[in-house]
Parts: structure tokens; C-alpha cells; sequence
């Protein structure tokens, strides 16, 4: 693997346009060199990786081709770089959804209700059970935990925001995201933990949406130069 990932670095390279070639910064070859032992073993990050050493040796990227990223790949999981890759956290607004127990539910969510979607509550409630339920498109429902974790890094490197009140987001969008959560056995125990100690569960709706910065940092280290 680290030879394929070598070979197609070197690849990259070779189609820079000869008058567009610049040599790295020597800033951003170190930052690369402790980088890229930590996602080679990853396709998605060590193409993120690829892309963006590619167009730290072009001179037409050169000034956004920060170390800055670099060193954000180096701390990223190739959960994270699902969330990126295939979720497209960094592309459009994401749906998410936190899981609450309650003693008393609050004021239902009539828009989510009536787009079937019943456990939803506008209240504010101040036991989180579990925070930015994410749905990606590769990885199987019962890797939540995973999942919020990503969702806290991304946003951690101000890579994406999450917002609880906004309504960007129509209740539809959340339909495939709702299905695979109340689906998962994960979802069932929290249930059954809430009924044992008496308490209600209920989900609130929100969204993620692209920095500034995780825009560029997309168009740095995932689109094509």
C-alpha cells in the first residue's frame, strides 16, 4: 500500500504542467513527511493527501496549499474521511439528529410528525443521550459512536458547523437518516435503558453546513487539479 500510494503520488506529480512545477515549500515537506505515514493505509486519505501535496507543487495553488491542511489530514481517521469523501460534509448542508432523555417531553415537532416521523420535539432538554447522529453512505448503522466522534473532529478543525435551531433542512431530508438510526440496535437499547429508569426518548433535528475553511479545504484536497 505504501508503495501504491507512492507510485500514484509520483504520478500526480508527473502531470503538473512543466511551467506550473514549483518545489515545495520546505514548511510543507516536513509537514508532509510526518504526514503521510499516517494515511497511506487509507484510500480516501491518502488521496486527500495526494491532491493536496500536487497542488502544493503547483504555482497556481500554491498559496492555499496550506500546512494548515496538512496538518488536519494528519489528524484525521478514515471515518472522518468517509464523512468527507462519501457524505459530503464539506459539499452541502448534512442533516443530523441528537437523541434525548426526558422526564416530561416538550412540544412536538408537527413538521417531522407529519412527515411520519413521530419521536421528534422542538423543546430544549437537558439530557443528551447521544449527540450528531451522522449517516454515511458505506458504513454499517451500528457504528454511531464512530460517527459523532467524526462529526466532532470535522468541527473541532472548523472544518463544518452544527446548528440545533435552524430549519434549513425539510423534514424529508431526515426520512433515510431517521430509518437507519430507529432501525439500529443501538437506537433499541437506548429505548430500553429509558424504560427501565422511567424516563422519555425523544430526537431533535439539525444540520451541518461547510465552513469557509472546509470549503478549502475540499477544493485543495479533493477536487482534481
Amino acid at each position: 500500500m505504501l508503495k501504491i500510494t507512492y507510485n500514484k503520488l509520483e504520478e500526480g506529480l508527473a502531470l503538473i504542467p512543466t511551467n506550473d512545477r514549483t518545489n515545495l515549500r520546505i514548511s510543507m515537506r516536513m509537514a508532509a513527511g510526518n504526514t503521510f505515514s499516517n494515511v497511506f493505509y487509507d484510500d480516501n486519505l491518502s488521496n486527500m493527501f495526494i491532491e493536496l501535496y500536487k497542488k502544493a507543487a503547483n504555482t497556481n495553488y500554491t498559496d492555499v496549499a496550506s500546512e494548515l491542511f496538512m496538518n488536519i489530514l494528519d489528524n484525521m481517521s478514515p471515518q472522518d474521511a468517509v464523512l468527507i469523501k462519501q457524505g459530503k460534509y464539506l459539499e452541502q448542508p448534512r442533516p443530523l439528529i441528537r437523541i434525548f432523555e426526558c422526564d416530561i417531553l416538550g412540544e412536538s415537532d408537527e413538521d417531522m410528525k407529519n412527515a411520519g416521523m413521530p419521536e421528534f420535539y422542538t423543546a430544549p432538554h437537558k439530557n443528551p443521550v447521544f449527540s450528531h447522529y451522522a449517516l454515511t453512505l458505506s458504513d454499517p448503522p451500528e457504528n454511531e459512536k464512530g460517527l459523532s466522534i467524526s462529526i466532532y473532529n470535522l468541527r473541532r478543525h472548523e472544518l463544518i458547523n452544527v446548528d440545533y435551531i435552524e430549519r434549513i433542512i425539510k423534514p424529508e431530508g431526515y426520512k433515510a437518516l431517521y430509518e437507519q438510526l430507529i432501525n439500529s440496535d443501538f437506537y433499541k437499547s437506548c429505548q430500553e435503558s429509558a424504560l427501565q429508569r422511567g424516563v422519555n426518548l425523544c430526537l431533535t433535528r439539525g444540520y451541518t453546513s461547510p465552513t469557509d475553511l472546509g470549503r478549502l479545504f475540499f477544493e485543495v484536497c479533493c477536487e482534481s487539479s
